[in-house]
């Protein structure tokens, strides 16, 4: 305390310290108690701050040196009992690894070596190959009714209810559309069984990592050696059985299906494609064009300028008369008519010129110029004719053939064209004649050389 502080104090206060210190033969004992300042009071006070600081000093001396003895003690104590614990535990190890030799050195210690071994692993993959195989099961019953989903998926499109882009969808959201990557599919049956074997592997090897940890008996010992090879078998015929079902699966995706949803030529709502129409004046064109107007004998029609004629034909209303029954008798008349010596020879008996080219162009059943009229009633009847004088006329004819070839540089090509002209131009004027008294006769009644009756040539 310094004098300003003693001086702070009351007077009272001031002269009750002056006694303390007094008492405690610090403050003189002739000194008066006046609780004033003086040189007395401060030395006293000065050296009751020395004494008490020495007094601390030596109460934390105290207390480290009783603190240092108690450690002490303790340290002996710990030590003795430390030695005790160490040749205890020392006893117990002694005692547990004769314990271990001796059971494991036993006929049923051998047999237990024995099965934690290879037999503990063939065991623990049969175990996990079959429940691989339960899980293939339920995966493949999950693919069938994903296959079901895709089924319904592609009906809806073949009724064509639903787009290409709304049956991918569906399917993808329902979870039964595949991964287009086929690294993506096999990973994804696989990945059950890789999760379920890793978890055995791992569980095992910790298993034998811990062997030697807590207890260090041999039963218990052998006990956790098997389970942890076993797990590790496990794991593996896990993993086999899921390489199995990634690379050929029970139930494969259906690929029919799919390629059905996935096709873009299905129509929608069943609507029949409009047909694509042929280019106009093609061949395609000209036969469609000959089915549309119902035109008989299409089919043999195989060229552009047939189909062209009886499209025209058709078109204007007229008919063709038959081939067989027209071309081959009026050549077989005109050959006839050229080929008689005696005009009369090639009709009646007593006929003109005229009336044997008329009978002979009749005969052959020629349709070279006839009118409608005449396409309408005559084809009948000139085919039957021609059908029964060509053969006669030809023979007639083959005669005059033999006596032009016999002469000079003549040729068969030659010889039948000039006769095939002479005979169609005369034949043709003599046919034209015919008509118009023909023509007279039905107007009429009555032919050039009959007044009244039947007409006859």
């Amino acid at each position: 305390m310094n004098e300003e502080q003693f001086k702070a104090l009351s007077e009272e206060q001031r002269k009750t310290l002056q006694r303390e210190l007094q008492a405690k033969g610090l403050y003189p004992a002739d000194a008066r108690i006046d609780g004033v300042w003086g040189p007395a009071t401060g030395a006293a006070l000065k050296l009751q701050e020395t004494r008490q600081g020495e007094q601390k000093a030596a109460e934390r001396r105290d207390a480290l040196e009783a603190e240092r003895l108690a450690i002490e003690k303790l340290k002996a104590q710990s030590g003795s009992e430390q030695s005790t614990a160490k040749t205890e535990a020392l006893r117990q190890t002694t005692a547990a690894k004769k314990a271990y030799n001796e059971q494991s050195s036993s006929p049923l210690g051998v047999g237990t070596s024995i099965a934690a071994g290879v037999p503990a692993l063939l065991a623990g993959t049969y175990l996990g190959s079959k429940s691989g195989e339960i899980l293939n099961q339920r995966l493949d019953a999950s693919q069938a009714a994903k296959n079901q989903t895709l089924a319904e998926a592609a009906a809806d499109r073949m009724k064509g209810v639903t787009t290409r882009r709304g049956a991918v969808s569906g399917t993808t959201i329902a979870g039964a559309m595949p991964s287009r990557y086929a690294a993506m599919r096999v990973a994804g049956r696989m990945a059950p069984h890789i999760g379920l074997g890793a978890i055995g592997i791992g569980k095992g090897a910790s298993m034998l990592a811990s062997e030697r940890e807590g207890d260090p008996s041999f039963y218990p010992e052998m006990a956790n050696r098997a389970g942890g090879i076993g797990l590790i078998g496990a794991g593996s015929g896990m993993l086999a059985q899921g390489i199995k079902q990634g690379v050929s699966p029970g139930v494969p995706p259906d690929a029919k299906s799919i390629s059905i949803i996935q096709s873009e030529g299905l129509r929608r709502n069943n609507a029949t494609p409009t047909p694509k129409a042929p280019t106009p004046g093609t061949l395609a064109a000209l036969k469609q064009e000959a089915r549309d107007l119902q035109i008989p004998g299409r089919s043999k029609l195989t060229t552009r300028g047939a189909l062209q004629t009886a499209i025209e034909n058709a078109r204007k209303g007229v008919k063709a008369l038959p081939k067989s029954g027209i071309l081959a008798p009026l050549a077989a008349g005109a050959l006839a008519y050229q080929a008689t010596r005696n005009p009369a020879e090639a009709g009646q008996e007593g006929g003109t010129q005229t009336e044997a080219a008329t009978n002979a162009a009749l005969a052959s059943g020629t349709a070279a110029g006839t009118a409608r009229l005449v396409q309408r009633y005559a084809p009948r009847v000139l085919g039957a004719l021609g059908r029964m004088s060509g053969p006669m006329a030809l023979a007639e004819g083959a005669g005059e053939i033999g006596k032009r070839l016999s002469k000079p540089g003549a040729t068969a090509g030659g010889v039948v064209g000039d006769m095939y002209q002479e005979g169609f131009g005369n034949a043709t004027d003599a046919f034209q004649s015919a008509m118009a008294d023909f023509i007279k006769f039905l107007a009429e009644g009555q032919g050039p050389d009959q007044a009244a009756g039947p007409y006859t040539p």
